[in-house]
């Protein structure tokens, strides 16, 4: 069940991150378009990171509660730090402008409302 709703909400990112990337190639140029991918990526790259793992606790659900909570805990430093790290490739190393890389992120995370969004029979 869970990883379904991964699953969901990977499709939307990347249809989401697509659509704001393309709409950045029709607007700013193809460079523009490439900084919003990869902040969009940013975003599709935590959610692999965090399906990872819960394919990991999954296996290890026999195991002692404690070491589920820990597997959770790892989850989340990983892709705190995994964000940061990427953030500041992007911003210090690579010089990317700041706009289409937020606003690739931003989109990407928008994932995360819609993935729990259902439909009503």
């Amino acid at each position: 069940m869970q990883r379904q709703v991964i699953y969901r909400q990977l499709w939307i990112q990347a249809l989401l991150v697509t659509t704001v990337s393309l709409l950045f190639l029709l607007i700013g140029g193809w460079k523009a378009a490439a900084i919003a991918l990869y902040g969009g990526s940013i975003t599709i790259i935590n959610t692999l990171l965090q399906l990872w793992h819960t394919v990991r606790a999954f296996k290890t659900a026999g195991a002692s509660p404690e070491r589920n909570i820990m597997i959770l805990y790892r989850c989340v430093i990983e892709r705190y730090v995994v964000t940061i790290a990427l953030f500041a490739l992007a911003v210090g190393a690579l010089k990317l402008d700041f706009l289409p890389l937020m606003i690739g992120f931003v989109v990407g995370l928008m994932a995360l409302f819609f993935g729990g969004i259902k439909r009503r029979a």
